[in-house]
């Protein structure tokens, strides 16, 4: 009868454990680690349950006063989907399960696919109205008595 009972405590113990440990962990996976923007990739979803309509939802540039979201549309089997990230920086990518609770979730760092043009652009007026403005600085500054102040400054000729 003893021998019963600690079995049956056992047993208890043990389903307890096994009703309060988490199920297998689903995680995800790019198939390109920096993916470029507007390029297509794949995301991987690995040991996801079977059966359940999982919904995969990718915020740029998240914890910013502009996120933006787009839900992405998983496989038939629901182990990929294909992602054409649309602006270029952090992406943070969420598997959300039916409940609304999040799954799964994975940072992106998202390439530009080549050198943008604006950005040089926006250098070279910099540029300009830097050095410009402080060339007009001192030609305002010193005005007629510029050269007169280094013909003073020279030693006199003998």
């Amino acid at each position: 009868m003893v021998e019963l009972h600690r079995s049956l405590a056992a047993a208890a113990v043990t389903l307890a454990i096994a009703a309060g440990a988490p199920a297998a962990a689903v995680e995800l996976r790019l198939a390109e680690p920096f993916p470029l923007r507007g390029e297509p990739t794949r995301v991987e979803v690995l040991d996801a349950e079977a059966g359940v309509a999982y919904e995969l939802r990718v915020t740029y540039r998240p914890n910013s006063r502009t996120p933006r979201s787009e839900t992405l549309q998983l496989a038939p089997e629901g182990t990929s989907a294909a992602w054409i990230p649309r602006d270029a920086g952090l992406a943070q990518l969420d598997l959300v399960a039916p409940g609304g609770a999040a799954a799964a979730s994975l940072r992106a760092a998202v390439r530009f696919g080549g050198f943008p043009a604006t950005g040089l652009l926006v250098m070279a007026v910099a540029g300009l109205l830097l050095f410009g403005g402080a060339a007009l600085s001192m030609w305002l500054l010193l005005g007629e008595t510029g050269p007169r102040v280094a013909e003073q400054l020279e030693p006199p000729s003998t």
